[in-house]
């Protein structure tokens, strides 16, 4: 296991299946539920007196590629180094079961971008995403 800094208070077993689902996420819960099931999905957690504070995703894809999915932390648990401690574990662990290639998509507006770079992860690449809004709310 890799050694976490003390702001870690726990990093979990891999959870059974967590999902703070929001708007960001590319993948349905029920995909995300369907690559855990598979075993080709991991999620971890870390906690403090039981409590999760921190939690992200791993997905492993073909020709050594493994996505993060959902990285998130609670607001008022920031700024401790839950998620790169997170981020560096499940990255550890994916590249320990044969993952060549880590991938985080990122806004680059977002406030987690420093992390990322932080940890190593440099843009390769910028992708375009469109959302339609249901009719229900055009208009």
């Amino acid at each position: 296991m890799t050694a976490l800094p003390a702001a870690v208070p726990a990093v979990a077993r891999p959870l059974r299946i967590l999902f703070l689902v929001s708007a960001h996420n590319s993948l349905s819960q029920r995909t995300l539920v369907a690559l855990t099931e598979l075993g080709h999905a991991t999620w971890y957690g870390a906690f403090e007196d039981g409590r999760l504070l921190s939690s992200l995703g791993i997905v492993s894809g073909s020709a050594g590629l493994a996505r993060f999915q959902t990285v998130e932390t609670h607001p008022d648990a920031r700024r401790r180094g839950l998620a790169s401690a997170l981020v560096h574990h499940a990255g550890d662990v994916a590249l320990r079961r044969g993952a060549s290639r880590l991938v985080i998509v990122a806004d680059p507006e977002y406030h987690a971008i420093g992390i990322y770079r932080l940890l190593g992860f440099v843009e390769t690449e910028t992708t375009v995403q469109l959302t339609r809004r249901p009719a229900s709310t055009v208009g």
